[in-house]
């Protein structure tokens, strides 16, 4: 390995630890192992459906199972599972016994500051085996994918081929439906495009029902190099499956690596304000095929890539937040990029996210929100990319609300705002803010310049509305609405600064100084009417509430100093006075937290020490938490169970630190 990170869990770790990430590219191509052992369950979709991978290697003839095979042949050894350690781009297997080591990694591509690479829709898997008995072993190894890779349904009926690409060189598996629906979902998987299946390393190959391939390996046959013509049938008629074998031949102390790559390719990711948005990678290849030569010819050079970021993320991460830290960030990195497509239409490039798991919406201003310290600490074009799509639509007749919207409509069709209740306060200081961050942090001005009408009238807004908030929803909007909400005020008080600093920025003096002079004085209204002794109130003058007050740490984020430090101490004092075996309840009617807000309250304070007693927390339930899920950012602070959504992208909010 290039590096170690600070948490590599061994096989008896390996339960007390959130799902592991696989293949996590996009919404589609997003796969987890959700088990302590390869072999104990198949991989899945970050929905919980099956995306089935088989794994099996033969050593001197003796078939050994490392990976799916869940429940299917008994008789067959299980490889055993050694170590596990993730990174942000890559996540690498150790397994073996007394005479083999087998080294099985999955490197995607997930690197934010090159928009070529960040656009390939795939992932490598790399099986590397080496002799550990000083013996020379023959070995040989298969791999198979499912046609549940086709569909989010089993009962979709599907098409394969085999085709030879690339000059011949490079051997693809397609696998698609029969009848697909553009920009379509079937149980949260795209009901368009079609797996791809490709190496040039493999000796056999062959397609058919599970049944037959299988075990033609398992008893020392060698696949037919021919497909079951017998098609188009259901993904559950005879379970097809598509197998590639390698034949290693001798094999000693000096490693011997085959490769596959993975990849899901639709012709088209979007739509937006009435526009098709084609995948980014077609800006780059004419077609799939060259797009997926260029993946295969220049995988040396994108895997040494990947080192290099995943060096320099945990550098960043270790200097600021130490090793824990560190292993936070590269557990959560591919699971935020792997809510988002890119894409283009004409000139203009795109990046949509989708809210997974927790009502499937596009542009999602609520989600990018908490998101966005990942694209701001590692490349700001990437949030410009997504705010863009969310100003098109604000600033087109279809919307007409002063206030900015919440969502973009239903995920991949961004047509206007799905979610049937507004959040006024919420998105339009988010929006404010994240306009701010960016032209902070990418030292452009280019995208407040060209919204600047908009935003000042969401500034306006929150000028009028924000300091004592109607009953509305907030961005905990499974909490129910409320009126007079301190932590949604600060908000606007963070929204109507920003602003303010926009027009410093771009040369409104008097404006800027106009906002700020707003702004100084709804804080001075809202710390005094907040002040419940101890802690600021949850609800203006009821002392007895309170909540995490994490809307103040985008202010910092952005370089407002202007809730007063001291106040700030005084309020995480309070939380760790809350604080239980996994963290602080968001506020006083609840068990349950929120990471991505549990961060930015630690990150708040300037003390290390009262950071440090908050993040162990959180440290503890990604640790401890019983439930083998895509990390959580919903759990409950006393059992550390899952209460509600997995996967989601929000927790680019860990992020904030490299900011500060």
């Amino acid at each position: 390995m290039k590096i170690i990170l600070p948490l590599i869990l061994s096989a008896a770790l390996l339960s007390a630890s959130p799902a592991i990430p696989l293949i996590v590219k996009d919404p589609y191509l997003n796969v987890w192992q959700m088990s302590d052992n390869l072999c104990e369950d198949w991989t899945r979709h970050w929905t919980g459906g099956i995306k089935a991978i088989a794994g099996m290697i033969r050593v001197d003839g003796k078939p050994y199972k490392f990976m799916g095979l869940a429940g299917q042949y008994p008789d067959v050894e299980v490889l055993p599972l050694k170590s596990v350690a993730i990174f942000s781009t890559k996540t690498e297997f150790v397994l073996g016994n007394d005479e083999i080591n087998l080294e099985l990694t999955f490197l995607t591509p997930s690197l934010p500051d090159d928009l070529k690479l960040l656009s390939l829709p795939i992932t490598y898997i790399s099986a590397s085996v080496k002799s550990l008995d000083g013996k020379m072993h023959e070995v040989q190894l298969y791999f198979d994918i499912s046609g549940e890779w086709a569909s989010g349904a089993s009962d979709k009926e599907i098409v394969w081929n085999f085709e030879r690409l690339y000059n011949g060189s490079l051997l693809c598996f397609k696998v698609e439906q029969v009848s697909s629906n553009i920009l379509k979902e079937v149980n949260d998987y795209a009901d368009w495009g079609f797996p791809i299946w490709v190496t040039a390393e493999a000796t056999s190959w062959e397609a058919g029902a599970d049944s037959v391939v299988r075990p033609k390996f398992i008893k020392g046959e060698v696949l037919s190099k021919d497909i079951d013509w017998n098609q188009p049938r259901k993904i559950n008629d005879r379970w097809p499956v598509f197998a590639f074998q390698f034949d290693l031949g001798k094999v000693g102390a000096n490693p011997s690596t085959k490769k596959i790559i993975i990849g899901h390719i639709r012709e088209i990711v979007a739509s937006c304000a009435g526009r098709i948005i084609l995948p980014l990678w077609k800006s780059y290849f004419e077609n799939w095929e060259e797009m997926l030569s260029f993946a295969w010819d220049n995988y040396r050079a994108i895997a040494s890539a990947c080192d290099s970021f995943d060096k320099r993320l945990v550098d960043r991460a270790r200097k600021v937040g130490g090793d824990d830290y560190a292993y936070l960030l590269s557990l959560t990195h591919r699971q935020v990029l792997g809510a988002c497509d890119l894409g283009f239409s004409g000139k203009d490039k795109f990046m949509f996210m989708k809210e997974i798991s927790s009502g499937s919406f596009i542009q999602t201003v609520d989600v990018i929100f908490p998101a966005s310290p990942l694209f701001l600490a590692t490349n700001p074009e990437l949030l410009k990319m997504q705010l863009e799509p969310i100003l098109l639509v604000s600033n087109s007749e279809s919307w007409k609300e002063p206030f900015a919207p919440h969502d973009l409509g239903r995920y991949p069709v961004a047509g206007g705002q799905s979610y049937g209740a507004p959040m006024p306060v919420e998105e339009s200081g988010n929006m404010l803010l994240m306009v701010s961050a960016y032209t902070k942090y990418s030292k452009d001005d280019s995208l407040a310049k060209a919204n600047f009408e908009i935003l000042q009238r969401w500034a306006d807004y929150l000028v009028e509305k924000g300091l004592e908030p109607e009953e509305q929803l907030c961005t905990d909007d499974f909490t129910g609405p409320s009126a007079l909400n301190v932590n949604l005020a600060a908000k606007a008080i963070a929204g109507v600064s920003a602003f303010s600093k926009l027009c410093e920025i771009l040369g409104k003096k008097d404006l800027s100084e106009g906002y700020m002079a707003k702004a100084k004085e709804m804080l001075d209204y809202w710390l005094k009417k907040a002040d419940a002794g101890t802690h600021l109130s949850r609800i203006y003058g009821k002392n007895e509430t309170w909540s995490l007050k994490y809307n103040i740490l985008y202010a910092k984020l952005v370089g407002l100093n202007i809730f007063p430090q001291d106040v700030i101490e005084r309020e995480v004092e309070f939380y760790i006075s809350k604080l239980n075996k996994y963290g602080v309840p968001l506020d006083e009617r609840f068990t349950y937290t929120k990471a991505d807000w549990l961060s930015w309250v630690a990150f708040m304070s300037e003390d290390g020490g009262k950071r440090e007693k908050i993040l162990q927390t959180l440290m503890a339930f990604v640790r401890e938490t019983p439930d083998k899920v895509p990390l959580t950012d919903w759990y409950d602070t006393q059992t550390g169970k899952v209460v509600g959504f997995r996967a989601r992208p929000v927790l680019g909010a860990l992020y904030a630190l490299l900011l500060l």
